[in-house]
C-alpha cells in the first residue's frame, strides 16, 4: 500500500488498456492522452477514503537510507523477473520508493 500509487504510475505504460478498464470499473472516466490514468485516479480515491494514501515508510521502520538495499533485493534476490511480464530495474525501484517516501 505504501508504494501502490507510484508503482502503478510506473507500470501503467505496459498495460494501459487493462488499467483503463479497471479505472472504469472503479467509476472513473477515461482521460484522453493519458492511457491507464483512470485506474490511478480510482486507486488514489480508494486510498484516500481508506486513510492509507500517504502512509510514512518510517512508520514501518524503513529509512531513506534503506531504499538502495530494498531495490537491490527486489531486483536481484527475489526472482521477480521470472514472474513479472515487464522488467523494472534497480533504478526504477529506487525511483518508486523515493517518490513514495514520506
Amino acid at each position: 500500500i505504501v508504494i501502490a500509487e507510484e508503482y502503478y504510475k510506473r507500470i501503467i505504460q505496459y498495460f494501459p488498456l487493462i488499467f483503463d478498464k479497471l479505472g472504469m470499473i472503479m467509476g472513473e472516466k477515461l482521460t484522453d492522452g493519458r492511457p491507464g490514468i483512470a485506474f490511478i485516479n480510482g486507486l488514489c480515491k480508494l486510498l484516500d477514503v481508506a486513510g492509507m494514501r500517504n502512509l510514512p515508510m518510517s512508520q514501518f521502520g524503513i529509512s531513506r537510507s534503506d531504499i538502495p538495499n530494498i531495490a537491490d533485493i527486489t531486483v536481484n534476490v527475489t526472482g521477480i523477473e521470472d514472474v513479472d511480464l515487464y522488467t523494472l530495474t534497480t533504478h526504477d525501484i529506487e525511483n518508486i520508493l523515493e517518490k513514495s517516501y514520506c
